[in-house]
C-alpha cells in the first residue's frame, strides 16, 4: 500500500518581525503535526503547499523540507519571471528558484484581470488542497483580496484544520479544529483508485492494444518517424487512459441503473399498493411495496458507501484529462506546459485527479521539438485521431441524449393525457346521472376501480420519467455536445489552415482548453447528482 501523504498549507505575512522566535515556533508547529497526523490518519509523508510568497511561506517551506519525506508543491499565482519582480532582493529572488527547483509539482494558476485577485486565488487554492493550514498571521482584519486574513477566513469557511501562529507574539500559536483530521483526504480516494480497484486483465489488455492501434491508423504515414514520438508517449500515458477509461465506464453502468432502478421501484411501490388498496386485494400483494423500499434503500446503502457516483466522475475527470495529454505531450517540446484543467469549481478543486494527471504530465519522457517537416503528418494525425474524433463522438452524443430527452417527454406527455381521460371518465357518471344517462360499465364499482388506480399509476409513471430524465440532465448535455460538435467543426478549420508548428501548437492548446473546460462543466452538471431516493 503506498503512503498517505499529510499536505500542508501555507499562508501568512511577508515581514516576520521576530523572526527566530517564529522559526522555533515554526519547529514545534511541524512536529505537532507530523505527530498528529501519524496517530489520528496514519500519514507518513508531508506535502508542503506553497506559492513560495516571501516570509511564512518559504519559513515554513524551509522548516518542513528539513523532515524525511516532506515534498513541495507549487502553485503560482503568475508566470514565474513575472512573479519574480514581486521580490525586490536578489537573495530573495535566487531563495525563489532554488525552492522552486525543488518543487516536484509547479502549477501557473489562470491569469486574473488584477494582482491582487491572483493572489486571492493562489491563497484558495492551497486551502482547497491541503488537509491542513499552517498561518502566520497578526489577527487583523484583511486590507484588501488575497490578504492572510482573507484566506484565514476562508480556510474556517472551508472548515480546515488550521494552526495560527501569531506573527507579533510568534511563542503563542492557536489550534482549530485538528480533531477533525481524518483519513479521507484525497490521496486516500487516490490509494483505491491505484491499490484497490479491479480490472479484467484480459479486458485490460485488449482495450490497450485495440486504443494503440487505433492512434497508430490515424497516421498519415506509418513509416513516418513521427510514429516512434507518437509510440513514445503511448507507452507513457496509454496504460493510465485505459485503466481511468475502463473504471469510469464500469462505474458510470453502476451509477445509472441504480439511479433508474431507483425511480421505477418508487413508481411501482405507489403502483402496487394502489392496486391493493382499490381492488382489496390480498394483503400479501401489499408487501410488493415493502420490498421495493427495502430495495431501494439497499441499493442507496450500497451505492452510496461504495461511492459509485463519486468514482465515475472522478474517473472520467481522470479520463479526459488524459486524453488531452496525450495530444498536447505529442506536440510538446522540452519543458513546455500543458494548459491543464480550468479550476472555477469547488467540486473541481477537490478532485484528487488534478493531482493525478499533473504527476502524470510532468513525468513525461521530453522529446525534442517539432520540425517544420513534420507539420504535414502531425496536422492529419490531430485531425483524424483528436478533431475528427470528438467531433463525431458529440455528435453521436447529441442525437443519444436529445432523442432520449424527447422520447421521455412525449411518454411523460402522453401518460398525463391519459391521466386527465382518466379522470374525466370517473367524473362522467355524476354528470350522466344528472342528465339521466346510462354510462353502463362506468358505472360499476370495477369500473370506478379501474379509473381510480390508472389515475394514481399513471402520473406516478410520468412522474418517475420526467425524475429521470432531469436527474441525467438528458437535454442540457445533449445541447452540450452538439456546441461542442460546432467547435470542433470550426478547429478543423483552423487545423486545416496552420502553416507552422507554432500555430499547430496554439490550435491544440484552443482544443484542449475547450475539452478541459467542458469536462468541468459536465463535472458541476453531474457532480451534485449523487444517488439519492426520488
Amino acid at each position: 500500500m503506498k503512503q498517505k501523504t499529510l499536505r500542508i498549507g501555507v499562508t501568512g505575512h511577508r515581514i516576520l518581525p521576530h523572526l527566530q522566535a517564529t522559526t522555533d515556533t515554526v519547529q514545534q508547529v511541524l512536529q505537532l503535526v507530523q505527530k498528529i497526523a501519524i496517530e489520528q490518519t496514519g500519514h507518513k509523508k508531508i506535502t508542503v503547499v506553497s506559492p513560495l510568497a516571501e516570509g511564512a511561506d518559504r519559513l515554513v517551506v524551509r522548516e518542513a523540507l528539513k523532515l524525511v519525506g516532506t515534498t513541495l508543491e507549487t502553485p503560482l499565482p503568475l508566470e514565474a519571471e513575472d512573479y519574480l519582480t514581486d521580490f525586490d532582493s536578489p537573495e530573495s529572488k535566487e531563495e525563489f528558484k532554488k525552492l522552486l527547483k525543488q518543487s516536484q509539482d509547479i502549477l501557473i494558476l489562470p491569469p486574473k484581470s488584477r494582482r491582487n485577485l491572483a493572489y486571492q486565488a493562489v491563497g484558495r487554492y492551497v486551502v482547497d488542497h491541503c488537509d491542513i493550514v499552517i498561518t502566520i498571521w497578526n489577527g487583523r482584519n484583511a486590507r484588501g483580496p488575497g490578504g492572510t486574513a482573507e484566506i484565514v477566513e476562508y480556510a474556517r469557511k472551508k472548515k480546515k484544520p488550521l494552526i495560527w501562529i501569531h506573527s507579533e507574539q510568534p511563542k503563542n500559536y492557536v489550534e482549530e479544529r485538528l480533531h477533525t483530521l481524518n483519513n479521507t483526504s484525497m490521496e486516500d480516494e487516490l490509494n483505491v483508485y491505484l491499490n484497490n480497484e479491479e480490472i479484467d486483465p484480459e479486458e485490460f489488455a485488449t482495450r490497450i492494444n485495440r486504443t494503440r492501434e487505433e492512434y497508430l491508423q490515424a497516421l498519415p504515414d506509418a513509416d513516418h518517424p513521427f510514429g516512434k514520438r507518437l509510440n513514445i508517449i503511448l507507452d507513457h500515458f496509454l496504460e493510465e487512459y485505459v485503466r481511468a477509461d475502463l473504471l469510469a465506464g464500469k462505474y458510470q453502468r453502476y451509477y445509472k441503473s441504480a439511479s433508474k432502478a431507483i425511480y421505477v421501484l418508487a413508481a411501482f411501490a405507489v403502483i402496487i399498493l394502489s392496486l391493493q388498496y382499490i381492488f382489496h386485494l390480498n394483503h400479501w400483494i401489499g408487501a410488493g411495496e415493502i420490498v421495493a423500499i427495502f430495495l431501494i434503500l439497499l441499493i442507496l446503502r450500497i451505492g452510496n458507501k461504495t461511492g459509485w457516483h463519486g468514482r465515475w466522475v472522478n474517473y472520467r475527470f481522470l479520463a479526459e484529462q488524459i486524453r488531452c495529454g496525450i495530444f498536447m505531450a505529442l506536440l510538446s517540446g522540452p519543458g513546455q506546459q500543458s494548459a491543464g484543467p480550468p479550476r472555477p469549481y469547488q467540486w473541481v478543486h477537490d478532485s484528487w485527479s488534478l493531482n493525478r494527471y499533473r504527476k502524470l504530465w510532468h513525468s513525461k519522457p521530453d522529446l525534442p521539438p517539432l520540425a517544420q517537416d513534420d507539420l504535414p503528418i502531425a496536422k492529419g494525425f490531430i485531425d483524424q485521431a483528436w478533431f475528427d474524433d470528438q467531433k463525431e463522438y458529440h455528435l453521436g452524443k447529441t442525437a443519444i441524449q436529445l432523442t432520449n430527452h424527447h422520447r421521455i417527454s412525449f411518454a411523460a406527455e402522453l401518460l398525463f393525457w391519459l391521466t386527465l381521460g382518466a379522470a374525466l371518465l370517473h367524473v362522467m357518471p355524476n354528470l350522466f346521472h344528472l342528465a339521466h344517462i346510462s354510462t353502463g360499465y362506468l358505472d360499476t364499482d370495477l369500473g370506478i376501480s379501474v379509473l381510480t388506480f390508472l389515475a394514481i399509476a399513471l402520473p406516478t409513471g410520468a412522474s418517475a420519467s420526467t425524475g429521470l430524465r432531469a436527474h441525467f440532465d438528458m437535454k442540457k448535455i445533449g445541447k452540450q455536445s452538439e456546441l461542442m460538435e460546432r467547435r470542433f467543426v470550426l478547429l478543423q478549420k483552423k487545423l486545416y489552415q496552420a502553416e507552422t508548428i507554432d500555430e499547430l501548437q496554439e490550435t491544440a492548446r484552443e482544443a484542449e482548453a475547450i475539452m478541459l473546460q467542458e469536462s468541468a462543466d459536465w463535472y458541476q452538471t453531474i457532480g451534485f447528482h449523487e444517488l439519492e431516493a426520488a
